[in-house]
C-alpha cells in the first residue's frame, strides 16, 4: 500500500511541473488518465502488468482504480477514504477513513495538491533533467526501500507520461499514463467506491 501511495503522490507532483511553474497545478480542477503499471521483480522473468484509471479533483479527491487483472481501488475524498476489491455485485468496499495510513495519504495528497515546495523539498532531493525530474527520498526509512523516482513529463500537454520508481532491492515499478484529460470534469459515479 505504501508503494502504491508513493506512486500516486509522485503522479500528482509531476502533473504540476510543466515548465517548473508550480502555480500551474493549483489552477487544475480535474484530471483523468488511464495507466499501465509494470512491476519488474528481480525474481520474475516477465513484469506483472496492471491497468487502470486515475481520477482527481482539486481539492482533495483522488480515485485510483485497477481494472485488470483484478478490479480494486482506493478513493480519497476529503477526510473520507475507501478501498475495494472486485466489481459489480462482487464488490467488497471498506471504509478506511480511521486507519492511520488513510490520514497519511490525505496529508501527502494535500502537500502535493498545494505544491508546498518547502514540504516537498524537505522530503525529497529534486534533480531536474531535460524532460523530467528525479526525486530521491531524504528520509532514511524511505531510502531503505526507494532508491529514486524518475518522472517523465510532456511539457506541451502539462502532463506526466511516466513514473519510474526504482527500489533498493533491484525491483522497479513503471507507470505509463495515457489519454490524460485536464479540466474536463469527472465521469458520473467517480465519487462512489
Amino acid at each position: 500500500m505504501k508503494k502504491f501511495f508513493t506512486a500516486l503522490c509522485m503522479f500528482a507532483f509531476a502533473l504540476s511541473l510543466h515548465g517548473m511553474d508550480y502555480s500551474v497545478f493549483a489552477a487544475v480542477t480535474t484530471i483523468t488518465s488511464d495507466f499501465t503499471m509494470e512491476k519488474h521483480l528481480a525474481i520474475a522473468v516477465k513484469p506483472l502488468i496492471s491497468t487502470g484509471r486515475l481520477q482527481f479533483e482539486n481539492p482533495g479527491f483522488l480515485r485510483w482504480e485497477y481494472t485488470a487483472p483484478f478490479p480494486s481501488g482506493v478513493l480519497l475524498d476529503g477526510k473520507k477514504a475507501f478501498s475495494w476489491t472486485g466489481s459489480g455485485s462482487q464488490k467488497a468496499v471498506k471504509n478506511i477513513s480511521s486507519q492511520p495510513l488513510a490520514k497519511t495519504m490525505a496529508q501527502q495528497l494535500y502537500m502535493f495538491v498545494t505544491m508546498d515546495m518547502s514540504a516537498i523539498s524537505a522530503r525529497y532531493t529534486v534533480r531536474e533533467w531535460d524532460g523530467g525530474v528525479t526525486l530521491v527520498p531524504k528520509d532514511q526509512s524511505a531510502r531503505q526501500t526507494i532508491a529514486e523516482i524518475n518522472l517523465t513529463l510532456n511539457a506541451a500537454r502539462n502532463a506526466v507520461t511516466k513514473v519510474e520508481m526504482k527500489e533498493r532491492s533491484g525491483d522497479k515499478t513503471v507507470i505509463t499514463f495515457t489519454s490524460t484529460l485536464l479540466d474536463a470534469g469527472l465521469p458520473p459515479g467517480s465519487k462512489t467506491p
